[in-house]
């Protein structure tokens, strides 16, 4: 997967993030547990099957792997606002958004939050005992937006 690492500056703040594939767009967000807190641990078993699939984007989220948390609010709206504006940095307009853990808790903010660029949220492994704006009403909103868009 390493050889699909890219630097940018988002936020004011540099962000590692590894690009491979074509296709429509996905980007991963990885968790916050050991063995899964950057985007390289978290999604190299599956890299190559999903860029033989799509274009993927996996970014260190800020506060994690190679990426510093600059300005970015370590809350999960902080954390999707920045995901918007990563999204802008890259060029995706819209794309599928798959978080694993803490990153799922991202991608779920983010489909509430910036739903033009959000077109589906996959969430693995989320817990939803942690504080969040997102409730289960917006969980349940989010839910019958997807099944209306298709797979």
């Amino acid at each position: 997967m390493r050889h699909d690492e890219t630097v940018m500056v988002v936020c004011g703040s540099v962000v590692r993030a590894y690009r491979a594939g074509a296709g429509p767009d996905v980007v991963l967000l990885h968790g916050a547990c050991e063995g899964l807190d950057d985007a390289r641990l978290a999604w190299e078993p599956v890299w190559a099957a999903l860029a033989r699939q799509a274009r993927v984007t996996a970014p260190d989220l800020p506060g994690f792997g190679g990426t510093p948390l600059g300005a970015t609010v370590p809350t999960l709206a902080g954390y999707a606002a920045w995901l918007g504006a990563f999204l802008d940095v890259c060029g995706i307009r819209r794309a599928g958004i798959t978080g694993l853990c803490l990153g799922a808790g991202i991608a779920l903010q983010a489909a509430l939050d910036l739903p033009d660029k959000v077109g589906w949220a996959a969430l693995c492994a989320w817990r939803s005992g942690r504080p969040s704006s997102a409730t289960a009403e917006d969980a349940a909103v989010l839910q019958r937006q997807s099944h209306q868009l298709g797979p």
